[in-house]
């Protein structure tokens, strides 16, 4: 159902906005023109940007760019010389440039258009984009999801693109594999932020979650609390940036102290996480570490399938594991064997910070170096 919404909303939003935006980026580029020539009245050698600059800089269509062009030399403004460029008419003065000095229609609200991996399945990312609509009521939103598809990621970045869009917001579907837009887009000063994930090597905004700083904690305070053995339980089929980081903080947290104690369960690529192999590899793995006393799940995918195992094998009544459960809140007190500790995102946050680096963008600064990063707190409720 949710599904069918984005589509319907998406088909609105190109339909109402496409005279507007028009209009609103025909205005901004004529504005633009009226005080460069204005600035350089003066000076009669002065050439005007070309129109590929133009597109660039500013944002717009070259067709819009074409077409400012051609309304400033049909009223003698600007004259065009084949070969070498467009440059300042004798005739043009302030008085006549006057009526293209005013500010483009303020009713027009800047686009953001936003691709999630998925909907349906993922109440984290339902509350980013909740947020992000709270913190924009200034702006026009567009929402897609790219169902874990790069090729569909980089077919809806394209399509916005064209669109004309000031800027975008991506979860990406994987850290792995990067889509071609998103690698041409990193090169330029185009409003482009990622959120709860980073790509490696490419210079993009982006707002997470403390991912190195979720896993470290949650080490330091299982270590603090007298655990030497910490297992770190990974149930997903692939990596990304934020478990990569996760993992990471784990490690660093144990070796600050010196324990060079390493217990990794990741999923293992010939047995399903929900089977029962799946289970009771995992109930073996328990069984030939005794030692192991604690436990830290990756993510709220991990934390599930940790919840149904000790459901399903019933771990002795005097072995109980104290468990951080990174992502969600654990509220099943029943469950045998766990004394629960969880450490959920602040979704909400993510989404203002998303939007409040646009509002920086739009006031003329890069945010391209912007790296955001949100703490999150140990939380001892059950």
């Amino acid at each position: 159902m949710f599904s069918k919404c984005i589509i319907i909303l998406e088909k609105y939003n190109i339909w109402a906005l496409k005279m507007s935006e028009q209009r609103f980026l025909y205005q901004k580029i004529m504005k633009y023109l009226a005080g460069l020539i204005v600035e350089n009245l003066q000076n009669p050698q002065y050439k005007l940007p070309a129109e590929l600059e133009l597109t660039k800089t500013q944002n717009v269509s070259r067709m819009t760019v074409r077409k400012a062009f051609k309304e400033f030399e049909e009223l003698g403004l600007i004259h065009r010389v084949r070969g070498n460029g467009t440059f300042i008419s004798e005739n043009a003065t302030k008085e006549l440039l006057i009526p293209f000095l005013q500010d483009p229609d303020k009713s027009y609200k800047r686009k953001i258009a936003t691709i999630f991996p998925l909907f349906d399945e993922s109440r984290h990312i339902v509350k980013i984009f909740s947020s992000i609509l709270k913190s924009a009521p200034d702006m026009r939103l567009f929402i897609s999801s790219s169902n874990m598809s790069i090729e569909r990621e980089q077919e809806l970045i394209n399509d916005y693109l064209k669109m004309d869009v000031d800027g975008i917001i991506v979860y990406p579907v994987d850290n792995n594999i990067y889509n071609k837009t998103l690698l041409q887009l990193s090169m330029t000063d185009f409003p482009l932020v990622l959120v709860d994930r980073h790509l490696p090597g490419l210079t993009i905004a982006n707002v997470s979650s403390d991912h190195h700083g979720m896993g470290k904690n949650a080490a330091s305070f299982l270590l603090k609390n007298g655990h030497s053995h910490i297992l770190f339980f990974n149930a997903n089929e692939k990596t990304n940036s934020a478990l990569t980081s996760r993992q990471e903080g784990y490690h660093e947290a144990l070796n600050e102290v010196k324990n060079y104690h390493r217990y990794l369960f990741t999923f293992c690529g010939d047995l399903d996480p929900t089977s029962q192999s799946f289970i009771e590899s995992f109930y073996s793995y328990l069984q030939e570490h005794p030692q192991i006393t604690a436990i830290i799940t990756a993510d709220y995918s991990s934390s599930i399938h940790l919840k149904q195992i000790f459901k399903q094998f019933n771990p002795p009544a005097e072995k109980e594991y104290d468990v951080v459960f990174l992502d969600t809140k654990y509220t099943d007190r029943l469950t045998p064997g766990i004394n629960a500790t969880y450490m959920p995102q602040n979704a909400a946050k993510i989404g203002k910070k998303a939007i409040d680096l646009f509002r920086k963008a739009f006031e003329g600064f890069s945010i391209k170096n912007e790296n955001v990063r949100i703490p999150v707190p140990l939380n001892f409720e059950n």
